[in-house]
Protein backbone atom coordinates (compact mmCIF):
# COMPACT_ATOMS: atom_id res chain seq x y z
CA UNK A 1 0.00 0.00 0.00
CA UNK A 2 2.95 2.56 0.73
CA UNK A 3 4.39 1.79 -2.36
CA UNK A 4 2.03 2.28 -4.69
CA UNK A 5 1.10 5.55 -2.44
CA UNK A 6 4.57 6.93 -2.61
CA UNK A 7 4.39 5.98 -6.26
CA UNK A 8 1.51 8.32 -6.73
CA UNK A 9 3.03 10.84 -5.44
CA UNK A 10 6.36 11.14 -6.93
CA UNK A 11 4.09 10.70 -10.47
CA UNK A 12 2.00 13.74 -9.85
CA UNK A 13 5.23 15.38 -8.38
CA UNK A 14 6.60 15.37 -11.80
CA UNK A 15 3.70 15.86 -13.58
CA UNK A 16 2.43 19.04 -11.69
CA UNK A 17 5.81 20.43 -11.25
CA UNK A 18 5.44 22.02 -7.92
CA UNK A 19 7.15 24.54 -6.66
CA UNK A 20 8.61 25.25 -3.47
CA UNK A 21 5.70 27.00 -1.51
CA UNK A 22 6.59 29.18 1.67
CA UNK A 23 4.67 28.97 4.84
CA UNK A 24 5.19 32.33 6.38
CA UNK A 25 7.32 32.28 9.32
CA UNK A 26 4.45 30.58 11.22
CA UNK A 27 4.21 30.56 15.01
CA UNK A 28 1.50 29.12 16.24
CA UNK A 29 -0.21 27.91 19.86
CA UNK A 30 -3.07 25.63 19.44
CA UNK A 31 -5.87 26.16 22.01
CA UNK A 32 -7.71 22.95 23.45
CA UNK A 33 -8.97 24.99 26.44
CA UNK A 34 -12.16 26.24 26.43
CA UNK A 35 -11.57 29.85 25.38
CA UNK A 36 -14.14 30.88 28.10
CA UNK A 37 -11.59 29.85 31.09
CA UNK A 38 -8.34 30.33 29.11
CA UNK A 39 -5.95 33.44 30.36
CA UNK A 40 -6.30 34.96 27.06
CA UNK A 41 -3.83 37.97 27.82
CA UNK A 42 -1.21 35.07 28.46
CA UNK A 43 -2.03 33.98 24.82
CA UNK A 44 -1.57 36.93 23.28
CA UNK A 45 1.72 38.18 25.24
CA UNK A 46 3.14 34.86 24.05
CA UNK A 47 4.76 35.83 20.44
CA UNK A 48 2.84 33.89 18.53
CA UNK A 49 1.07 34.91 14.82
CA UNK A 50 -1.29 32.19 14.84
CA UNK A 51 -3.49 30.61 17.45
CA UNK A 52 -5.62 27.30 16.30
CA UNK A 53 -8.92 26.48 18.73
CA UNK A 54 -9.62 23.04 18.13
CA UNK A 55 -12.37 21.28 19.32
CA UNK A 56 -15.47 21.41 17.23
CA UNK A 57 -18.23 19.03 16.50
CA UNK A 58 -20.89 18.99 13.74
CA UNK A 59 -24.06 18.16 14.01
CA UNK A 60 -26.02 16.10 11.29
CA UNK A 61 -28.55 19.25 10.58
CA UNK A 62 -24.68 21.24 9.74
CA UNK A 63 -25.16 23.27 13.07
CA UNK A 64 -21.39 23.55 14.75
CA UNK A 65 -21.15 22.74 18.42
CA UNK A 66 -17.70 24.02 20.28
CA UNK A 67 -16.68 21.49 22.65
CA UNK A 68 -15.58 23.54 25.60
CA UNK A 69 -15.98 19.94 27.75
CA UNK A 70 -12.26 19.40 27.00
CA UNK A 71 -11.96 21.38 29.90
CA UNK A 72 -13.10 20.35 33.13
CA UNK A 73 -16.19 21.74 34.41
CA UNK A 74 -17.18 23.41 31.13
CA UNK A 75 -19.84 22.33 28.87
CA UNK A 76 -20.48 22.21 25.19
CA UNK A 77 -21.64 25.34 23.36
CA UNK A 78 -23.91 25.35 20.32
CA UNK A 79 -22.40 28.37 18.29
CA UNK A 80 -24.21 28.20 14.94
CA UNK A 81 -27.34 27.14 14.06
CA UNK A 82 -30.01 27.84 11.16
CA UNK A 83 -27.16 30.09 9.27
CA UNK A 84 -26.78 31.90 12.41
CA UNK A 85 -24.03 32.92 15.12
CA UNK A 86 -25.79 31.69 18.49
CA UNK A 87 -22.47 31.43 20.56
CA UNK A 88 -23.18 34.39 22.73
CA UNK A 89 -21.39 38.16 22.50
CA UNK A 90 -18.62 37.30 25.37
CA UNK A 91 -17.44 34.33 23.77
CA UNK A 92 -17.09 35.71 20.90
CA UNK A 93 -15.49 38.87 21.64
CA UNK A 94 -12.51 36.80 23.72
CA UNK A 95 -12.11 35.15 20.51
CA UNK A 96 -11.79 38.63 18.56
CA UNK A 97 -9.37 39.60 20.90
CA UNK A 98 -6.82 37.33 20.13
CA UNK A 99 -5.76 39.64 17.30
CA UNK A 100 -6.16 42.66 19.50
CA UNK A 101 -3.07 43.76 20.67
CA UNK A 102 -1.24 40.64 20.14
CA UNK A 103 0.96 39.32 17.01
CA UNK A 104 -1.39 37.05 16.29
CA UNK A 105 -2.96 37.70 12.67
CA UNK A 106 -4.57 34.56 11.79
CA UNK A 107 -7.31 32.49 13.74
CA UNK A 108 -7.97 29.08 12.57
CA UNK A 109 -10.47 26.54 13.66
CA UNK A 110 -10.09 22.90 13.35
CA UNK A 111 -12.83 20.78 11.72
CA UNK A 112 -12.97 16.93 12.23
CA UNK A 113 -12.89 14.64 9.25
CA UNK A 114 -15.04 11.73 10.69
CA UNK A 115 -17.97 14.29 11.38
CA UNK A 116 -17.14 16.25 7.99
CA UNK A 117 -17.60 12.81 5.82
CA UNK A 118 -21.42 12.36 5.92
CA UNK A 119 -21.93 15.93 5.66
CA UNK A 120 -19.93 16.36 2.37
CA UNK A 121 -22.19 13.51 1.22
CA UNK A 122 -25.22 15.04 2.00
CA UNK A 123 -26.65 17.50 1.60
CA UNK A 124 -23.02 18.48 -0.02
CA UNK A 125 -21.20 22.17 -0.26
CA UNK A 126 -23.70 24.95 -1.50
CA UNK A 127 -23.40 27.66 -0.45
CA UNK A 128 -26.99 28.37 0.52
CA UNK A 129 -26.92 25.06 2.67
CA UNK A 130 -27.12 25.42 6.40
CA UNK A 131 -23.96 23.85 6.96
CA UNK A 132 -22.09 26.74 4.59
CA UNK A 133 -24.36 29.13 6.18
CA UNK A 134 -23.26 28.53 9.30
CA UNK A 135 -19.82 28.69 8.99
CA UNK A 136 -19.63 32.20 7.30
CA UNK A 137 -21.77 32.89 10.14
CA UNK A 138 -19.41 31.94 12.52
CA UNK A 139 -16.37 33.55 9.90
CA UNK A 140 -18.29 36.82 11.13
CA UNK A 141 -19.01 36.33 14.36
CA UNK A 142 -15.38 35.16 15.23
CA UNK A 143 -13.12 36.81 12.77
CA UNK A 144 -11.85 33.92 11.55
CA UNK A 145 -8.90 32.96 8.71
CA UNK A 146 -8.70 29.41 8.26
CA UNK A 147 -9.77 25.93 8.95
CA UNK A 148 -7.62 23.15 9.73
CA UNK A 149 -8.92 19.74 8.59
CA UNK A 150 -8.19 17.24 11.05
CA UNK A 151 -7.70 13.83 9.79
CA UNK A 152 -6.55 11.38 11.89
CA UNK A 153 -8.79 8.43 11.13
CA UNK A 154 -10.82 8.63 7.53
CA UNK A 155 -8.53 9.59 4.71
CA UNK A 156 -10.95 10.53 2.29
CA UNK A 157 -10.05 12.60 -0.43
CA UNK A 158 -13.22 13.49 -2.05
CA UNK A 159 -14.94 15.24 1.13
CA UNK A 160 -11.84 16.74 2.04
CA UNK A 161 -11.61 17.89 -1.40
CA UNK A 162 -14.71 19.76 -0.98
CA UNK A 163 -14.76 20.94 1.99
CA UNK A 164 -11.24 22.57 0.83
CA UNK A 165 -13.23 24.07 -1.97
CA UNK A 166 -16.28 25.16 -0.18
CA UNK A 167 -13.96 26.77 2.59
CA UNK A 168 -12.12 28.83 -0.11
CA UNK A 169 -15.22 29.80 -1.82
CA UNK A 170 -16.18 31.06 1.78
CA UNK A 171 -13.34 33.27 2.04
CA UNK A 172 -11.31 30.62 4.52
CA UNK A 173 -7.41 29.97 4.20
CA UNK A 174 -7.41 25.94 4.55
CA UNK A 175 -4.49 23.87 6.49
CA UNK A 176 -4.08 20.47 6.81
CA UNK A 177 -2.43 18.27 9.65
CA UNK A 178 -0.27 15.13 8.64
CA UNK A 179 1.37 12.41 10.22
CA UNK A 180 1.06 9.35 8.40
CA UNK A 181 3.01 8.24 4.97
CA UNK A 182 0.42 6.63 3.54
CA UNK A 183 -1.59 10.29 3.57
CA UNK A 184 1.00 11.78 1.15
CA UNK A 185 0.04 10.53 -2.49
CA UNK A 186 -3.14 12.41 -1.08
CA UNK A 187 -2.32 15.33 0.05
CA UNK A 188 -0.41 15.66 -3.89
CA UNK A 189 -3.90 15.76 -5.28
CA UNK A 190 -5.71 18.15 -2.57
CA UNK A 191 -3.61 20.78 -2.70
CA UNK A 192 -3.73 20.60 -6.57
CA UNK A 193 -7.77 20.68 -7.11
CA UNK A 194 -8.20 22.96 -4.02
CA UNK A 195 -6.38 25.58 -5.42
CA UNK A 196 -6.19 24.86 -8.88
CA UNK A 197 -8.85 27.22 -9.64
CA UNK A 198 -6.85 30.19 -7.66
CA UNK A 199 -4.44 32.96 -7.91
CA UNK A 200 -0.55 31.12 -7.32
CA UNK A 201 -0.05 34.14 -4.78
CA UNK A 202 -3.17 33.28 -3.30
CA UNK A 203 -3.66 29.64 -2.42
CA UNK A 204 -6.93 28.30 -0.26
CA UNK A 205 -4.51 25.24 0.89
CA UNK A 206 -1.32 27.19 2.14
CA UNK A 207 -0.35 25.67 4.82
CA UNK A 208 0.75 21.98 6.04
CA UNK A 209 1.35 20.75 9.93
CA UNK A 210 3.12 18.34 10.61
CA UNK A 211 2.12 16.60 14.04
CA UNK A 212 5.60 15.45 15.49
CA UNK A 213 3.87 13.34 18.82
CA UNK A 214 2.58 9.88 17.53
CA UNK A 215 4.26 6.56 16.60
CA UNK A 216 2.71 6.24 12.94
CA UNK A 217 6.61 6.94 11.29
CA UNK A 218 5.85 9.70 9.59
CA UNK A 219 6.57 12.62 11.72
CA UNK A 220 9.72 13.62 10.40
CA UNK A 221 8.90 17.15 8.74
CA UNK A 222 11.76 17.82 6.60
CA UNK A 223 10.61 14.57 4.92
CA UNK A 224 7.31 15.65 4.08
CA UNK A 225 9.36 18.73 2.89
CA UNK A 226 11.31 17.72 0.94
CA UNK A 227 8.00 15.39 -0.78
CA UNK A 228 5.79 18.00 -1.16
CA UNK A 229 8.39 21.27 -2.36
CA UNK A 230 6.21 22.88 0.81
CA UNK A 231 7.26 24.42 4.18
CA UNK A 232 6.44 22.34 6.76
CA UNK A 233 4.54 23.38 10.44
CA UNK A 234 6.08 20.76 12.77
CA UNK A 235 3.69 20.92 15.68
CA UNK A 236 5.43 19.64 19.24
CA UNK A 237 3.32 19.19 22.33
CA UNK A 238 4.79 20.89 25.63
CA UNK A 239 5.36 19.35 28.84
CA UNK A 240 2.88 17.84 29.72
CA UNK A 241 1.29 14.93 32.16
CA UNK A 242 -1.50 13.02 29.74
CA UNK A 243 1.84 11.37 27.60
CA UNK A 244 4.81 12.75 29.04
CA UNK A 245 6.92 11.00 26.43
CA UNK A 246 6.03 13.38 24.07
CA UNK A 247 6.72 16.51 25.95
CA UNK A 248 9.28 18.91 25.32
CA UNK A 249 10.67 22.02 27.04
CA UNK A 250 11.24 25.14 25.49
CA UNK A 251 14.86 23.77 25.36
CA UNK A 252 14.26 20.64 23.39
CA UNK A 253 11.60 21.84 21.15
CA UNK A 254 14.56 24.34 19.91
CA UNK A 255 17.03 21.96 19.44
CA UNK A 256 14.48 19.75 17.47
CA UNK A 257 13.37 22.86 15.17
CA UNK A 258 16.87 23.89 14.40
CA UNK A 259 17.42 19.98 13.46
CA UNK A 260 14.84 19.97 10.68
CA UNK A 261 15.45 23.77 9.34
CA UNK A 262 19.54 22.72 8.61
CA UNK A 263 18.16 19.34 6.34
CA UNK A 264 17.00 20.69 3.58
CA UNK A 265 15.14 24.48 4.71
CA UNK A 266 12.13 22.58 4.89
CA UNK A 267 10.29 24.30 8.19
CA UNK A 268 8.53 27.33 7.78
CA UNK A 269 7.46 27.63 11.52
CA UNK A 270 6.93 25.69 14.14
CA UNK A 271 3.61 25.52 16.10
CA UNK A 272 2.67 24.23 20.14
CA UNK A 273 0.24 21.84 21.29
CA UNK A 274 -1.23 22.78 23.45
CA UNK A 275 -2.27 25.71 25.83
CA UNK A 276 -3.90 23.40 28.03
CA UNK A 277 -0.82 21.90 29.08
CA UNK A 278 0.77 25.17 29.71
CA UNK A 279 -1.72 26.48 31.72
CA UNK A 280 -2.16 22.83 34.03
CA UNK A 281 2.00 23.19 34.83
CA UNK A 282 2.06 26.65 35.11
CA UNK A 283 4.54 27.04 32.35
CA UNK A 284 5.43 30.03 30.10
CA UNK A 285 3.85 30.83 27.29
CA UNK A 286 6.13 33.10 26.41
CA UNK A 287 9.26 30.96 27.01
CA UNK A 288 7.64 28.58 24.65
CA UNK A 289 6.87 31.11 22.00
CA UNK A 290 10.47 33.18 22.38
CA UNK A 291 11.34 29.75 20.88
CA UNK A 292 9.50 30.12 17.81
CA UNK A 293 10.32 33.98 17.58
CA UNK A 294 14.15 32.81 17.43
CA UNK A 295 13.98 30.95 14.80
CA UNK A 296 11.05 32.30 12.77
CA UNK A 297 10.67 36.11 13.54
Amino acid sequence: MKFFTLLRALLLQLLLVPVHVLAGNVRAIFLYKDLRKSDINAIKSGGYNTAVIYGFRLLTTGNIVYTGSNTPGSSDLLVAAQGNYVGGDDLAARVRSLKQGSEIRRVEITIDAMMLRDLMKNPGTGPNLQFSRNLAALKQAWNLDAILHWDEIVYLYKPARDFGIMAGNLGFKFSLMTFHLDLLGGWYDLRYDINKNRPANDPTLDRFYVKCFNDSGGSYPPWWGKQLKQEMVPLLWTTNDAVPKYGNTPAQAKDKLIKWRNDGNWIGGGAFWRDHDIEAKGLSYQQYGQVLKELFP
